[in-house]
């Protein structure tokens, strides 16, 4: 349950790309995303010359239908139409339920932050698959619900990204990269759900995963199997 209101704000896309930039600017510079791109490269995943600080300025002000801000405990919804039609609701059932886990859980309590991704990233990306995985499965569970054969025709007709936005123009590294906490963590979850209810997605919220190993291989998330260091 929600302990207090939560502060919600519809943002344009020119908005979304200017609160974006100064994110950038306070938290990961220009010489950050050039290191980052000489170890991705290192490894194959990126071209040495990827400009990668422009990719992700663009890829979150480009392919982002809303976002939660657990800093000021207020949740965004994208939109250049200024109304909250089918695929601002369903992004709204998404966000809104980040703002309960972050109400009775703690989102930087449980490790999703810019230190505890610092101190033990493979925590914080377990931790993150966790949380957009309940999201992800709470938001089907509601338009699967709530949503009429006109509010299916809306979210189909504007909820996917252009096909010349960022992300499409990702290496394949990076675009799984940015889908894994979706796509992994939802199969996580429902994996939890389907063995329990939400009673059993709770327990883990108290015991979260510590790697990206465990969501992939939920068995080992079972086993209480900790990763190699």
């Amino acid at each position: 349950p929600a302990s207090r209101p939560v502060d919600r704000q519809l943002m344009t896309s020119a908005e979304l790309r200017e609160y974006n930039l100064k994110e950038f600017e306070e938290t990961y510079s220009r010489d950050q995303a050039r290191d980052d791109t000489v170890s991705l490269a290192a490894f194959g995943l990126l071209d040495p010359s990827f400009k990668l600080y422009d990719f992700y300025v663009d890829l979150y002000s480009e392919d982002i239908l809303g976002f939660y801000d657990d800093k000021v405990g207020k949740l965004f919804i994208i939109t250049d139409r200024g109304r909250l039609d089918a695929v601002e609701r369903n992004t709204f059932a998404h966000e809104f339920q980040h703002a309960l886990q972050d109400q009775n859980y703690g989102i930087e309590a449980m490790g999703l932050s810019d230190e505890g991704w610092k101190k033990d990233s493979e925590r914080a990306a377990g931790v993150q698959a966790l949380i957009e995985g309940e999201a992800t499965l709470l938001e089907e569970q509601w338009h699967d619900k709530n949503f009429t054969q006109s509010d299916w025709n809306d979210y189909n007709a504007n909820a996917y990204a252009d096909p010349d936005s960022a992300y499409f123009r990702a290496p394949a590294y990076l675009q799984k990269d940015f889908y894994f906490p979706y796509n992994q963590g939802y199969l996580f979850v429902k994996r939890l759900y389907d063995r329990g209810g939400w009673a059993e997605v709770d327990k883990a919220f108290k015991n979260p995963p510590i790697s990206t190993e465990q969501i992939l291989h939920p068995e080992k998330y079972d086993a209480g199997e900790a990763p190699q260091i």
